[in-house]
């Protein structure tokens, strides 16, 4: 006896013809439900599949419930321990080591390093454009960079946002520090402007009374071309030792929370011990930077970095501790 053939009802559309044994495989398999549509011949209309007594529907058993989750508490943030804030004894600024150092570190993964610091400009540089909040905020943005590289040498582990560890601890004490420094550069600027003009002016005078009526001193032009060119040596010179007290100063701060007082007079200790060094170290590496823009801009991405990076090198030779200094060897 031959089967009947059966035509049935999937996502809207008439589906058969098939036997009354494949559709019962179809209903075993999921596709047919018992709400799905069948129709054969002698039926007045499509009817569910349900109410057709020909059909067995079985009740599959359910599976276990799943096993309840335990949800696990956040992670916290482990509790930093600040290192005690003294200079390491027979410290030697080394240029030429630190540099090479810091090549080495930033070799063994370059991008994170360039692509962080090039982040931390571009903070630096819309900062800039608000004028009077970079006054303060300019220490606690550059920090972070710089912070990130010390807990990288030290084998902490160090995400991106240690770029706002300047914020997150100590913002007031680099705030501070950055008013102050910003200060002691401007007076400075101000004071060697006066001076200059001061001896343009009393050399001009000097030169007219001594010969109202003829050719102007060679000595007196040439003493007044040293005069300017001596000035701007020390003003250069002034700003180095600012640029290196306020970077020791800063990390000094962040590694060792102490207050901007502490770590000006801690800093300015080490520098005045080595002043011609680390006054050389921070020209040398601001040329650094400044070849770097030359290359299309881009390159102070690179170069900048290299010099941030041999500044923290010299705070670890300055203030690091032994563990520090078992690395950089």
């Amino acid at each position: 006896m031959s089967e009947e053939i059966w035509f049935y009802e999937f996502e809207g559309e008439r589906k058969g013809p098939v036997t009354e044994s494949r559709l019962q495989s179809l209903i075993e398999d999921g596709t047919i439900q018992a709400s799905s549509l069948v129709w054969k011949e002698g039926f007045d209309d499509w009817m569910p599949a349900e109410d057709v007594d020909s059909l067995v529907f079985s009740r599959r058993p359910l599976p276990p419930s799943l096993p309840a989750v335990v949800s696990q508490p956040p992670a916290v943030r482990a509790a930093f321990v600040p290192r005690e804030a003294r200079m390491r004894a027979g410290f030697v600024p080394e240029i030429g080591e630190c540099f090479s150092a810091a090549l080495k570190q930033m070799k063994s993964d370059f991008w994170p390093y360039v692509g962080l610091f090039a982040l931390t400009s571009l903070i630096v540089s819309f900062a800039s454009q608000l004028y009077v909040p970079i006054f303060f905020m300019m220490y606690p943005i550059m920090v972070g960079f710089s912070w990130y590289v010390l807990c990288r040498k030290r084998g902490v582990s160090a995400s991106t946002d240690a770029i706002f560890e300047g914020f997150r601890r100590q913002f007031g004490p680099l705030a501070i520090l950055n008013l102050i420094l910003v200060g002691v550069v401007i007076v400075a600027t101000l004071l060697f402007t006066g001076l200059a003009v001061g001896a343009t002016i009393g050399g001009g005078v000097l030169i007219g009374e001594m010969n109202p009526s003829g050719p102007e001193s060679p000595l007196i032009a040439v003493s007044l071309g040293l005069a300017a060119v001596v000035g701007a040596l020390v003003l250069m010179f002034l700003f180095a030792l600012v640029t290196a007290v306020g970077n020791f100063a800063m990390l000094l701060i962040l590694d060792c929370e102490i207050s901007a007082g502490q770590a000006i007079r801690l800093s300015w200790e080490v520098t005045r011990m080595h002043w011609f060094k680390i006054a050389l170290f921070s020209i040398v590496a601001n040329l650094l930077t400044i070849a770097g823009a030359l290359v299309l801009y881009v390159g102070v991405f690179v170069t900048g970095a290299l010099s941030t990076m041999a500044m923290v090198h010299l705070y670890i030779r300055a203030f690091g501790d032994e563990a520090d200094q078992g690395e950089m060897t």
